[in-house]
């Protein structure tokens, strides 16, 4: 099966103009990346995190997945219980996230998601307590 790669333009071109400043993004213990995402360095304050999509759902202001194997708010170690994007901001990664989800949960595969981990970059009706804005995504 193909691999579907869908990533914000955003986090790889500051990846690329900061790649001698910034850490390689940590990738988390049971998370396992295709080939290449694991070093792919990203600017501060985004985690990858492993969803197992339970939930796809669009709303006016945002698209959300839900993860059965959320944590709260979620951490480089957990995902969030949401994974959401603002529709209204980036339409085209919010549709892209309702693609991804539906894919990684008819084929019962992790979604991978680069989140923000400040509550602050959430998009509307996002919960600081238990969704996280995204940047990306991948789906084996």
């Amino acid at each position: 099966m193909p691999k579907l790669l869908l990533a914000c333009a955003l986090a790889t071109m500051a990846a690329a103009a900061n790649a001698a400043a910034q850490p390689i993004l940590g990738v988390p213990d049971l998370a396992r990346l295709p080939e290449g995402l694991s070093d792919l360095r990203a600017i501060d304050g985004l985690s990858w995190v492993s969803c197992d999509v339970v939930e796809i759902a669009a709303f006016e202001d945002r698209s959300h997945v839900r993860c059965a194997n959320g944590r709260g708010e979620g951490t480089a170690s957990q995902p969030p219980d949401y994974i959401a994007v603002d529709i209204r901001a980036n339409a085209g990664l919010a549709a892209a996230l309702v693609t991804a989800g539906t894919r990684a949960r008819t084929g019962r595969t992790p979604l991978y998601a680069l989140i923000h981990n400040n509550p602050r970059n959430n998009p509307p009706g996002c919960d600081a307590g238990n969704c996280r804005g995204a940047m990306g995504f991948v789906v084996e």
